[in-house]
């Protein structure tokens, strides 16, 4: 007989508070909780709901239209190559960050679900032992954000530039019904 999903609450409770309640150990929790982060635990909403306030701005009634009122200061004197190649970096310095994190994430779910079946967490062997598997879940992570960057370009990118090519949206209001149907 198949067990319902409100027969496994009761030993799910039990089995979490033979994990972190007894004995209590102080090290256990913090292992769970960098790991937590590393997976991004908190991030995907799981329970954890903390509202911010957000300090409201005030709107500016100018509208800038050149490259340097938006700019800090200090960056007013650069020319826009100096500006397109420190954008340039950032963007490749947030990208390499990125793929770090996700190399991170990838072997760390694995280490994070080894830990709550055994009820004991350790990383380094963990970390040594879940490794390939993380390697492979972290390439085939990375290739099915290819495969969307390109479902992306080719459901919302040719369109567009179809619309652009065809001068569609230089003057929207004349071609309303080609692009709400393109846009469905």
């Amino acid at each position: 007989m198949p067990i319902s999903a409100v027969d496994v609450i009761t030993p799910a409770f039990q089995h979490t508070k033979q994990q972190l309640l007894k004995p209590f150990r102080f090290g256990q929790w913090v292992r769970l909780a960098l790991l937590g982060l590393a997976t991004g635990e908190m991030a995907s909403g799981n329970g954890c709901r903390f509202n911010v306030p957000s300090i409201p701005r005030k709107q500016s009634s100018s509208i800038h239209l050149g490259l340097a009122p938006h700019l800090p200061p200090s960056l007013s004197h650069l020319s826009v190559p100096e500006i397109v190649l420190i954008a340039s970096f950032a963007v490749l310095f947030f990208g390499i960050i990125m793929i770090s994190f996700l190399y991170l994430n990838s072997i760390c779910r694995f280490i994070l679900f080894d830990s709550v079946i055994k009820r004991d967490c350790t990383l380094r062997e963990s970390w040594r032992r879940w490794r390939p598997a993380g390697r492979r879940f972290f390439v085939w992570q990375l290739l099915f954000q290819v495969v969307l960057a390109m479902g992306f370009v080719i459901l919302v990118g040719l369109p567009l530039g179809f619309a652009y090519m065809a001068g569609w949206l230089a003057e929207p209001k004349q071609h309303l019904a080609p692009l709400i149907l393109g846009g469905i």
